[in-house]
This record gives structure tokens, C-alpha cells and sequence, in this order.
């Protein structure tokens, strides 16, 4: 119970703009093309390509636990 609220308190502020989060939701597109291969050349490292899945969903809650750690904000002003 704890850990499902430290979660949701870190995605509480939104922290992220526009543009950060095309490029992180871009970037994990990418990363997820490369684990399923598509177009991309069979490596050993394939399997963390997976790991795009946690750009995606920031991107989508437009919060980034790792900026509230270290307090920053990519958020335009007006909107904070």
C-alpha cells in the first residue's frame, strides 16, 4: 500500500512539456521497435528495448518521478 501511494504522489505534479514529452514518447517507440525487432537487427541486447515503456507512460501522465527528485520542471510557466 505504501509503495501504490509513494507511485501516485510521484506522478501527481505534472512536471513535463510539450516538447520533452514527444521526444521521451518518440524515444520509447523506438526503444519498443528494437526489442520486437522491427527493422531493426537481431542483437543480444534486444530485450531492453522493453524499457521503453517507461517514456511512453511519462510521457503520457506528462510527470517524471526523476524531475521531482532533483526539482526540475520543462513545464512552461503559465501552465505550473
Amino acid at each position: 500500500m505504501l509503495v501504490v501511494s509513494l507511485v501516485m504522489k510521484a506522478f501527481a505534479v505534472r512536471n513535463m512539456g510539450a516538447v520533452d514529452r514527444l521526444v521521451r514518447f518518440w524515444g520509447g517507440v523506438l526503444l519498443l521497435a528494437f526489442a520486437f525487432r522491427a527493422g531493426f537487427p537481431e542483437t543480444g541486447w534486444n530485450a531492453l528495448g522493453i524499457v521503453g515503456i517507461v517514456p511512453i507512460l511519462t510521457s503520457f501522465a506528462a510527470a517524471c518521478p526523476a524531475y521531482r527528485l532533483i526539482g526540475l520542471n520543462t513545464r512552461p510557466a503559465k501552465y505550473r
